[in-house]
C-alpha cells in the first residue's frame, strides 16, 4: 500500500504534503475507529463485513486506506480522552468534545471543531456507503462519480439525512402500482400467494395460519396437535402474484415476538424470486428488507447465490441492534429503495443501511414476501401464541420502471 501512495503523489517528500485536509489536519494522519455494539449475538465478523467495504470506499474516493480499527462499545473512552489524535469515529456512543448525542431516528455525520469526523450510525457495516456520501455532502464529489478526488479542505460542520417518505419517493417521479391495506374478511388470492403449503424447516406452512382483522393481516405462529398436515408448529407466509424489477417498496407491520435468530419464528418482509441462481446485478439477488430476531435488533440482509467475492461471503448482512426502537409491541415502517444504482432500506424514513451487492443491483422481476418464518428448531412452550402483524404494504415504482407480469 505504500509504494502505491507514493506512485500516486510522486514522492516521500508529497506524501508530507497529502491534498486531502481536514480541519489542517492530514488526512493521512487519521485513524479510524469503528465501534461496534457489546451483544453476545451480534454476528459482525469484522475481517469480512465491516473493514473490507470501508477500504473500498476509501481506496476509491483518496486513492489509499487509513489504519482501521474495531472495537467495541465498552471500549470506549470518556469524553475527555482520545484514542488516536486524529480520528474518524463510526458508531453511536461516542463521547468525544464537540460531537453530538445519538438520536434514534435519525442518522447524523459530521467534523468537530478540532477536526475530528463522527458518523452517528447504529450499523457500523454501512460504513463505507457512509463515507462517500460524506464527501459528497463535505467536498461536494458526486456519490456516483468513478473518479477519485484530487484535493479537499474540509471545515467543521452536522448532516442529518433527510427522512425518506411516500411524499418524498412522489416528488422523485414513483408512482404507486400496487397496495393492500388488508381491509374484508380474507387475503385476496387474485393479488397473492402462498410460498408453499405443508412441511417447512421444523414445521409447516398453512392457509389456516393467515387471517385479517381490523384492516390488518396477522400471521400466526402456533404449535397444534392436530393440524391439517399433522402434529407440530404451523405458521405461514403470502408473496405477491405481480413480480417487479426496482421501485420504493414498504411495509408497516407489528414484529412477532421472538427469542432470538434459529430458535424461534420471526418476522420477515423480502423480495426474491425463488427460482433465481446468480452472482448478482443482471441475475438478481434476495433483498431481505428485515428480519427481526429481538425486540430491539434488525437486521437486513442481500443474498447472491453464486459468488466467490468477499472471502467466500454470499451474502452481505447489516445487523442493527439497539436502535432505541420495539419491534415487538409497536408498528414500524419498513422501506426498500431498489434503484439501479442501490438497495436503501429504512426504518421509519431513516437509512439504515445501502448496498450493491455483489455485482450491482438486480435487473430481474421478483416477488415480494411477508412471512413469519420457521427454522430448524423452535425453543418456546407449546401453549405459547405468536404473530406478525401487517398494517398495509405499498410498492411505488418509476413510469419506466413499471411493467405488469
Amino acid at each position: 500500500m505504500e509504494q502505491k501512495n507514493k506512485d500516486q503523489f510522486g514522492s516521500d517528500q508529497a506524501l508530507s504534503r497529502c491534498p486531502f485536509d481536514i480541519c489542517g489536519n492530514s488526512l493521512r494522519d487519521y485513524t479510524v475507529v469503528i465501534y461496534v455494539p457489546d451483544c453476545p449475538e451480534y454476528r459482525y465478523t469484522k475481517e469480512k463485513r465491516v473493514v473490507p467495504p470501508l477500504e473500498r470506499a476509501f481506496e476509491s474516493t483518496v486513492g489509499f486506506v487509513p489504519k482501521i480499527v474495531v472495537a467495541r462499545d465498552d471500549q470506549m473512552l470518556p469524553e475527555t480522552g482520545k484514542r488516536f489524535d486524529h480520528e474518524i469515529l463510526i458508531g453511536n456512543r461516542f463521547q468525544r468534545k464537540g460531537v453530538p448525542e445519538y438520536r434514534p431516528g435519525s442518522l447524523r455525520y459530521g467534523v468537530t471543531e478540532d477536526g475530528t469526523v463522527f458518523f452517528l450510525t447504529p450499523v457500523p457495516v454501512f460504513a463505507g456507503q457512509l463515507w462517500v456520501r460524506f464527501l459528497e455532502e463535505f467536498a461536494g464529489h458526486p456519490s456516483n462519480s468513478d473518479s477519485t478526488y484530487s484535493e479537499f479542505s474540509l471545515r467543521e460542520g452536522l448532516k442529518e439525512e433527510p427522512l425518506v417518505t411516500r411524499d418524498s419517493i412522489s416528488k422523485l417521479g414513483y408512482r404507486k402500482v400496487f397496495e393492500d391495506r388488508f381491509d374484508g374478511t380474507e387475503v385476496n388470492w387474485e393479488e397473492w400467494k402462498t410460498w408453499t403449503d405443508g412441511p417447512s424447516s421444523c414445521g409447516f406452512l398453512a392457509k389456516s395460519q393467515l387471517s385479517l382483522s381490523d384492516g390488518k393481516l396477522i400471521i400466526s405462529g402456533d404449535w397444534k396437535e392436530n393440524g391439517e398436515y399433522g402434529t407440530g408448529w404451523y405458521s405461514g407466509g403470502i408473496g405477491t402474484v405481480r413480480t417487479f424489477c426496482r421501485g420504493y417498496f414498504e411495509c408497516t407491520m407489528k414484529c412477532s415476538q421472538t427469542y432470538g435468530r434459529g430458535c424461534d419464528f420471526w418476522s420477515a418482509f423480502w423480495i426474491w424470486d425463488r427460482y433465481m441462481h446468480s452472482a448478482g446485478g443482471p441475475g438478481g439477488c434476495e433483498m431481505d428488507i428485515v428480519e427481526n430476531f429481538g425486540k430491539d435488533y434488525h437486521t437486513s440482509c442481500f443474498w447472491v447465490s453464486e459468488t466467490e467475492e468477499e472471502q467466500d461471503l454470499s451474502n452481505e448482512l447489516y445487523e442493527a441492534p439497539f436502535l432505541g426502537l420495539d419491534f415487538e409491541n409497536e408498528f414500524h415502517v419498513f422501506g426498500l429503495l431498489w434503484d439501479r444504482d442501490l438497495y436503501r432500506v429504512y426504518i421509519d424514513g431513516v437509512l439504515i443501511c445501502a448496498s450493491k451487492y455483489c455485482y450491482g443491483t438486480s435487473e430481474v422481476p421478483e416477488t415480494v414476501w411477508l412471512n413469519l418464518c420457521v427454522p430448524e428448531k423452535i425453543t418456546r412452550s407449546h401453549d405459547e401464541h405468536t404473530e406478525m402483524v401487517v398494517d398495509n404494504i405499498q410498492v411505488w415504482q418509476l413510469p419506466e420502471d413499471t411493467v405488469e407480469s
